[in-house]
């Protein structure tokens, strides 16, 4: 009796202590030099960097179970391109310390490094994984989502079946509905602190945008990031969702003065609604047991291609924290009604669709959207088939409903 009271300890001990939740969190600054580094402009070529609205930061989350190890690293960028990406990946995965990876950039138009310190960055996506795994604590995991109405489908359909692009829409003109949820993962610490918040919104960083000049900022999500920060609220570490059809109402302000103040207002309308949000959770998880699956894709081209016939590297990463609590990740700019879509037939209550994450598939749009056009939907300014973006959505979806089983 005495061996069995003994061997029963030490197996409730054993439970007691496996599968609690941890997380670190660390940021690099990335911002490239004023009057130094020359930047690549969106429509004038290489130009030198003459002001720094904010700073620019790599970020990196790693989450633990005690088993299994999940890491999310994403920067202030516009985009990482494809090599370097897989340089990052490469690299993290050889550590074998991490065992699931969303490398991810927000998508601010205003973001970049010089182009000849790539290699800078790739260190910088590595280092800040490894500095949030030596700083794992303990942590609670919560979900919210709240909506936050400050986007639109930037594609106006015509009657007569055309379509006319609306970059800037600050008289909030109504068009299609999106999907404008505000998602929030919120680790707190075991005093009821908040460590960091995985924010989640589809909205286009383009308030700050210049197509010709060099303008530096981590646009309305770092502001947001700014504002959580000032407010004790914790570190922010954003992922965009489905934005490729969709622009914040502000889009593409002009001048530079007014586009800071319209991304300072939009950063600071999303971080009072995080606030709000996360006071109302009312449910966290200590411990549990992550369930996830990496499904690396080889992605044809279009038909109409320059590389048809050949395949671009990609990834659907899916992941359920908690019953409640669902990620999947795609490679690139899939277009707003997509989020929609796995959000509703997602078995956890709270489902993160990660755009922009481990690839560069370019713009990604609906079957539908594909038939009307419009910028990111015609022929030339897509790379894959029409039919790649329902395929890893249903690849999502099935992986998800499996993990949930």
């Amino acid at each position: 009796m005495k061996y069995f009271l003994a061997a029963l300890s030490i197996f409730c001990s054993t439970l007691a202590d496996a599968g609690h939740f941890s997380a670190g969190f660390a940021k690099i600054e990335i911002t490239p030099s004023a009057g130094e580094d020359e930047v690549l402009t969106l429509a004038s070529g290489k130009k030198a960097v003459t002001e720094v609205q904010d700073p620019l930061f790599v970020k990196a989350l790693v989450l633990s179970d005690g088993d299994a190890r999940i890491a999310f690293i994403s920067a202030d960028l516009i985009f990482v391109p494809q090599p370097v990406i897989e340089i990052i990946l490469a690299r993290l995965h050889r550590q074998g310390t991490l065992d699931q990876l969303y490398v991810g950039i927000t998508h601010t138009h205003s973001g970049a490094v010089s182009d000849n310190k790539f290699d800078l960055l790739a260190d910088s996506f590595v280092a800040a994984a490894e500095q949030a795994a030596e700083a794992l604590e303990p942590v609670e995991i919560g979900a919210t989502t709240t909506n936050v109405a400050e986007a639109y489908n930037r594609i106006v359909r015509k009657a007569d079946g055309s379509v006319e692009m609306l970059w800037t829409n600050p008289a909030r003109q109504e068009n299609r509905p999106v999907d404008d949820a505000l998602r929030i993962l919120n680790f707190r610490k075991p005093d009821g602190t908040t460590l960091v918040n995985l924010v989640n919104y589809s909205a286009h960083p383009v308030v700050t945008m210049d197509l010709n000049n060099v303008v530096v900022s981590a646009d309305y999500p770092g502001q947001m990031a700014k504002v959580l920060t000032e407010a004790a609220a914790g570190e922010t570490i954003f992922f965009l969702g489905a934005a490729g059809d969709v622009n914040p109402f502000d889009a593409d302000t002009k001048p530079l003065e007014t586009a800071i103040e319209k991304s300072r207002l939009l950063g600071t309308k999303l971080a009072n609604a995080v606030l709000g949000a996360v006071s109302e959770i009312s449910e966290y998880q200590t411990a549990g047991k992550f369930r996830f699956e990496s499904l690396p894709l080889d992605v044809p081209y279009h038909a109409d291609h320059a590389h048809a016939g050949k395949t671009m590297k990609a990834a659907v990463n899916t992941l359920l924290l908690t019953d409640d609590i669902a990620l999947a990740s795609f490679s690139g700019e899939y277009f707003n009604a997509f989020s929609s879509r796995l959000a509703s037939a997602s078995p956890a209550q709270h489902t993160f669709f990660l755009g922009y994450s481990n690839g560069g598939l370019g713009y990604v749009p609906t079957i539908e959207a594909s038939d009307f056009g419009g910028y990111g939907a015609d022929p030339a300014d897509i790379s894959v088939q029409v039919t790649a973006g329902r395929d890893h959505i249903d690849l999502a979806i099935s992986s998800l409903k499996r993990l949930a089983k």
